[in-house]
C-alpha cells in the first residue's frame, strides 16, 4: 500500500488510500503544548473537511463506503499526563476527550476503530530520570493516572463502540538519554552499534524493530493484546 501522507502535506489532496493527522507531541487536550502542537479537536476539524471533500469527489454513496471501511487508529493521551508534570502544573485530567471525537468520527460515518492503551509512562528512562539519583525507580506519581485511563478508556470505548474498539497493551524495556543528538541539554550521546537488539531508541521512543514486532501484535494479536478485534479482523470485516 502507498505510504498514508500527511494532511498538510503541500498539494495532498487524494484520501482515498489514507491520510495522517498525527502531530508530534500534541495530546487529547487542548491545553497540553498549546500553541505548538496541533490538537486533538483540531485533527478532528482536518477529518470532516475530508469527509465532505470526499462526498463531493465521490458522491455520498461512494464516500459513505470509504468511510465505513476506514480503519480509525488513535495513539494519544500520554503527553496529556506528562505534560503537567513537565510543567509543575498541579492540574491533571482524568476524563478522555478521545471518547468526544471517536464518537464524532463515528457520526461522519466511521465504523472500525483501534485505540492502544497507555504503555506504562512512569516506567520510560524519561520518567525515571525525575526519582532520586542512584534509584532505578518507575516515577511513581504517574502510574495511577495511566492505570485509571486504561481501565476507563476501555469500557468507555466497549460501550460507546459496542465492542469493535480493541485495547492494546504493550510491556517494553528501556533506555535512558533523550538527547536528541545533542539538541536537548544533553551534548554527549551515542549511538548503537546493532539498534535493532535495543527496545527504545531513546528516552521514550521505540526502535524500528520494535516497531515492528509492536505492528505484528497489533495485526495479529490474541485477544488477551488486542481486545474484541486485532487489527487484521477489522481490515477484513
Amino acid at each position: 500500500m502507498p505510504f498514508i501522507p500527511p494532511y498538510l502535506l503541500p498539494r495532498n489532496k487524494l484520501f482515498i488510500n489514507g491520510v495522517n493527522f498525527a502531530s508530534a507531541g500534541a495530546g487529547a487536550l487542548v491545553e497540553t503544548r498549546k500553541g505548538s502542537v496541533i490538537d486533538l479537536q483540531t485533527q478532528l476539524g482536518y477529518f470532516k473537511n475530508i469527509s465532505r471533500v470526499l462526498r463531493e469527489k465521490l458522491g455520498d454513496t461512494e464516500a459513505e463506503a470509504l468511510l465505513s471501511k476506514a480503519i480509525y487508529l488513535f495513539s494519544v493521551g500520554g503527553n496529556d499526563y506528562l505534560f503537567p508534570f513537565q510543567t509543575n502544573s498541579s492540574v491533571l485530567y482524568t476524563y478522555s476527550i478521545e471518547q468526544f471525537v471517536g464518537q464524532e468520527i463515528y457520526e461522519v460515518g466511521g465504523r472500525k476503530f483501534g485505540f492502544p492503551s497507555l504503555w506504562p509512562l512512569g516506567c520510560a528512562p524519561f520518567s525515571r530520570t525525575r526519582e532520586p539519583d542512584g534509584e532505578n525507580n518507575c516515577f511513581g506519581p504517574l502510574t495511577p493516572y495511566v492505570d485509571l485511563h486504561n481501565i476507563e478508556i476501555s469500557k468507555v470505548l466497549q460501550k460507546l463502540f459496542q465492542g469493535r474498539a480493541g485495547s492494546m497493551l504493550w510491556q517494553w524495556t528501556l533506555q535512558r538519554n533523550f538527547s536528541c543528538g545533542g539538541r536537548r541539554g544533553v551534548t554527549e550521546y551515542y549511538l548503537c552499534d546493532n539498534v535493532s537488539e535495543y527496545v527504545l531508541f531513546d528516552s521514550s521512543h521505540p526502535t524500528e524493530r520494535a516497531y515492528e514486532l509492536l505492528a505484528q501484535l497489533a495485526w495479529s494479536g490474541e485477544p488477551s493484546l488486542t481486545g474484541s478485534y486485532n487489527l487484521k479482523a477489522l481490515f477484513e470485516s
